[in-house]
């Protein structure tokens, strides 16, 4: 068998250095890889700062676009709150013209209907009176008959007429107390009249009446007066009424309608 000679230790550390030399360039070979790797992780912190600032720049877009979209909802609201306004204000308006044209329809028709009823109620008053004798002396006692008559349309319901005798001066400015039913005078009547009727109601005026003055011949100051009154109602149970005034003058020898005072709750159609 040959034998294999060994390599001496020096040989051996000579290889081995040899080995190492060899094995040194190899890392110096290595060493510029160092330099790519920091060329791409600048490359790559640039892309992550553009990255960066794209998203901030998104980020402001979206933000702005926000801010943009809640401008215009304000807009928006602030328009319709100005349309709400208008409108309301129109309707406002709209509505206060027409309470105020209805208003106006509404009292022309209470006053039609007022005049309709006007001309539908009973109107119940003296139609004429008469003296027994015509010619009545100064001191002779007489007879007054009254009719009370309906000239208006309907009946007139529970309608009471009463006359009685007074003294007052002659130039009287406040008007007479027409009195009560009951009150001395005619007995109170309590009648129903319809349309175009009416009812006849006599008063005596005797001496003592007469007596209640000074011989009214000579004095001119006082007068005699007859006074009555009607009360009735329609039929809305509304309560109506008739003053009447006459006085007896001496020197006519006659019964005469007062110059006023002859009045009623309202004044009839046609005046009358």
């Amino acid at each position: 068998m040959a034998r294999i000679p060994k390599t001496p230790p020096a040989a051996e550390g000579k290889q081995s250095d040899k080995v190492k030399e060899k094995r040194e360039p190899a890392v110096a070979a290595a060493e510029p890889p160092a330099a790519v790797e920091s060329d791409q992780g600048r490359r790559d912190s640039g892309r992550q700062q553009q990255a960066l600032i794209a998203a901030l720049e998104k980020m402001a877009n979206q933000m702005q676009s926000r801010d943009e979209a809640q401008q215009a909802d304000n807009a928006r609201r602030a328009r319709r709150d100005r349309y709400r306004f208008w409108l309301s204000l129109v309707v406002v308006v709209a509505v206060a013209a027409a309470a105020y044209v209805f208003w106006g329809q509404l009292k022309a028709m209470r006053g039609q209907l007022a005049g309709l009823n006007n001309g539908l109620r009973p109107w119940i008053g003296l139609s004429h009176f008469e003296t027994d004798p015509a010619q009545i002396a100064s001191d002779q006692p007489f007879t007054v008959t009254y009719t009370i008559k309906n000239s208006g349309m309907t009946p007139g319901y529970a309608v009471r007429g009463w006359f009685h005798v007074d003294v007052d001066a002659a130039d009287m400015t406040d008007p007479p107390a027409f009195p009560p039913c009951g009150d001395g005078g005619t007995e109170c009547s309590n009648q129903f009249l319809w349309p175009d009727t009416g009812y006849a109601m006599k008063q005596s005026v005797g001496a003592d009446d007469l007596a209640k003055i000074a011989i009214p011949v000579n004095d001119r100051d006082q007068r005699l007066y007859l006074l009555g009154r009607v009360d009735y109602q329609d039929w809305q149970h509304n309560p109506h009424w008739t003053n009447i005034c006459l006085y007896y003058d001496p020197a006519q020898k006659s019964v005469t309608a007062c110059d006023k005072w002859n009045d009623t709750d309202q004044p009839p159609p046609g005046g009358h």
